[in-house]
């Protein structure tokens, strides 16, 4: 009696591990993990003597081609606001008017999107000429 009261309870927990490895391998795998993002996203390029960089982004776009243009015009707003308030002070910089930003263009390999269960997310990083960036300063200065 004492010996079937201490294997009956071991049979039990043996046959639930059973049938728990079984019915685990009958659910649906968990998708991969998106892979990692690009270097450049967290740590963008610094602007130097001939460019300013800035990276834009975007979430919940409903296709691919939205979420980039979503993420670049982010990234010119960005830019805008540097303008403006190297130009007319901080406060000028909190400011939601844009700039004409003739010249910015997404460097290559500086895009990519993520498909996400709410929509698209993108990053692009921009480049701006700074002798461009010098004169939209000083006609916003006149």
């Amino acid at each position: 009696m004492k010996r079937s009261l201490i294997v009956l309870p071991a049979l039990l927990v043996a046959g639930l591990c059973l049938v728990s490895c079984v019915t685990r391998h009958e659910h649906e795998p968990a998708p991969p993990p998106p892979p990692p993002l690009p270097a450049w996203i967290h740590n963008p390029k610094p602007n130097d003597s001939v460019n300013m960089y800035r990276v834009g982004s975007a979430t919940g776009e409903p296709t691919v081609a939205q979420a980039r243009e979503a993420a670049y015009q982010d990234a010119l707003r960005q830019i805008s606001r540097s303008i403006m308030t190297e130009a007319a002070g901080t406060a000028a910089g909190r400011g939601g008017d844009a700039v004409p930003l003739a010249g910015a263009e997404v460097m290559p390999g500086c895009s990519y999107v993520v498909s996400r269960p709410a929509g698209y997310e993108a990053w692009v990083q921009v480049s701006f000429p700074l002798t461009e960036k010098r004169r939209v300063v000083e006609s916003l200065r006149r």
